[in-house]
């Protein structure tokens, strides 16, 4: 059964046209009276179109419940739930970082096993620029390891490095690398001039580039790149001159139950 269901708008065109058929009809009434039968269909008709005109009018279809929208007290509760994860992940950046570059130094120990390192023929600026050196190395660990987590948590959705929970990782981690910066200066064997500004500089423009590793990451991830994380450890290699392909510490901070 077909239901006839109209809007206001069509029903008001409905009794105007009626309204007028009946105005019509008058009008000859008064020139013709009463003749033929053709005034009967006139007000049928009329009568009709009066009719159909009571229909209800159209109700606009219900449309899909709308999400509601999150208190500010809801929201502030959210962000700090996410500051706090940025916490915990520092902490699991640092020991990973920890961990590789200790791994990393053992190496390049051992191959260096019975050679003395001297700058300008002394033992002393020698110990003291490897010890530099490691510090470089912890350093470079620091960077991988935030882009190494930082492409876990996002689980390849590219605007995870624009959301407060990497934003605030970010944050945590760039000061530790300015602290090992700062602490790798002072131990050079050759006299430095400590430059705070120009130190920021070169990491904010490391963050930078592992930033851009993770977007890599995750248009590889879509993509079924079968190392999606490549990019990162190429930039790696090129910073300190090691290779990671295959490395168990890269292997579980992109694990998610590691």
């Amino acid at each position: 059964m077909v239901r006839l269901s109209l809007n206001r708008y069509q029903r008001a065109v409905l009794f105007v046209i009626a309204a007028a058929i009946i105005v019509v009809q008058l009008a000859q009434f008064a020139d013709d009276g009463l003749q033929g039968h053709g005034w009967i269909w006139s007000f049928v008709v009329a009568g009709g179109l009066a009719v159909l005109g009571l229909f209800p009018a159209t109700r606009p279809p219900p449309g899909k419940p709308t999400l509601a929208l999150p208190s500010k007290e809801e929201l502030e509760k959210m962000h700090a739930a996410l500051r706090e994860n940025a916490e915990v992940l520092s902490i699991e950046v640092e020991q990973r970082a920890k961990a590789l570059s200790d791994a990393l130094i053992r190496d390049k120990d051992e191959m260096t096993r019975g050679l003395v390192h001297t700058v300008h023929g002394g033992k002393v600026l020698g110990d003291q620029m490897v010890k530099q050196l490691n510090l470089h190395i912890y350093e470079r660990c620091l960077f991988l390891m935030l882009g190494l987590v930082g492409m876990q948590r996002s689980g390849g959705k590219e605007l995870y490095i624009t959301g407060i929970e990497f934003k605030t990782l970010q944050e945590d981690v760039s000061k530790k690398v300015i602290a090992t910066a700062a602490a790798s200066q002072k131990v050079a064997p050759l006299p430095l001039e400590f430059k705070p500004e120009a130190l920021t500089r070169s990491v904010l423009a490391d963050l930078l580039e592992v930033r851009k590793t993770i977007t890599a990451y995750c248009v590889a991830v879509k993509s079924q790149n079968a190392k999606p994380e490549s990019e990162l450890l190429k930039w790696f290699e090129s910073k300190t001159g090691f290779k990671l392909d295959k490395n168990p510490h890269v292997t579980q901070a992109l694990r998610s139950d590691a």
